[in-house]
C-alpha cells in the first residue's frame, strides 16, 4: 500500500509542478474545455496541451468526456479546488506574486469556505 501511495503522491506533485498545467486547470474549473479551446485559452500547441492533459489525468486532477470526435475535459473539482484554496492562503502570504494571487483568489472563492480560512493579506484587500 505505501508503494502505491508513494507513486500516486508523486504522480500527484508532479501534475502541479508546471506552470501550463496549472493555468490549464484554472481554466477547466470554469468548465469543460476541448484541447483546441485550451490551447487558445492558454496560448500553448495542442500537442503541448494534449501531452499535458495526459499528466493530469494520470493524477485524477482531470477528467473527459467524447462528445463525438471531441473529447472534452473538466477538473476534477473534488481534487483541485482545494488545492487552489490552499494555495491561494499561500500565496496571499508572499504577494509579490500578485497576478498569480488574483486568479487563485477567483478560483478558490468556487470552493466551500473552510473552517479556518486564513486572513488576507494588506494587499490581498485591495
Amino acid at each position: 500500500m505505501a508503494d502505491s501511495l508513494d507513486s500516486y503522491c508523486s504522480t500527484f506533485f508532479l501534475a502541479l509542478a508546471n506552470p501550463l498545467r496549472i493555468k490549464i486547470l484554472q481554466e477547466l474549473v470554469k468548465g469543460s474545455l476541448s484541447v483546441n479551446e485550451i490551447s487558445i485559452k492558454t496560448k500553448a500547441e495542442r500537442t503541448l496541451v494534449s501531452h499535458n492533459l495526459a499528466l493530469l489525468s494520470k493524477a485524477e486532477l482531470v477528467k473527459h468526456n467524447k462528445e463525438g470526435r471531441i473529447r472534452r475535459y473538466s477538473a476534477n473539482l473534488e481534487l483541485v479546488l482545494p488545492v487552489f484554496s490552499f494555495m491561494n492562503g499561500v500565496v496571499c502570504a508572499n504577494c509579490s506574486l500578485r497576478k498569480t494571487c488574483e486568479n487563485l483568489k477567483e478560483v478558490a472563492s468556487m470552493h466551500v469556505v473552510r473552517e479556518n480560512p486564513r486572513d488576507p493579506c494588506k494587499n490581498c484587500l485591495r
